[in-house]
């Protein structure tokens, strides 16, 4: 199961589109496990990033900012994995 596991997490990660999956998957999921992982897994996609998916993705952390971060408490590792998200934009 684990091998399974890693398998399709590096799989994901090769993906082209690994930010948009990442991201949404962040945003949509409850589960800190998750959570962290999509945004563990997102700077490492940041230097193959085209502009327009570098501002794409700006554009969607900056909205969860004002609109989820303002008015919900995320864990600690969740805001600290946001915040090196967004300093390598």
């Amino acid at each position: 199961v684990r091998e399974q596991a890693t398998a399709y997490c590096d799989a994901v990660k090769s993906r082209p589109d690994c930010y948009r999956f990442c991201w949404e998957q962040f945003s949509r999921r409850d589960c800190l496990e998750v959570k962290f992982w999509c945004l563990q897994a997102l700077p490492a996609t940041l230097p193959t990033l085209s502009v327009e998916g570098r501002a794409e993705l700006r554009t969607r952390v900056l909205e969860w900012l004002r609109e989820v971060a303002a008015q919900t408490q995320e864990d600690v590792m969740v805001r600290n994995k946001i915040a090196l998200v967004y300093v390598g934009l």
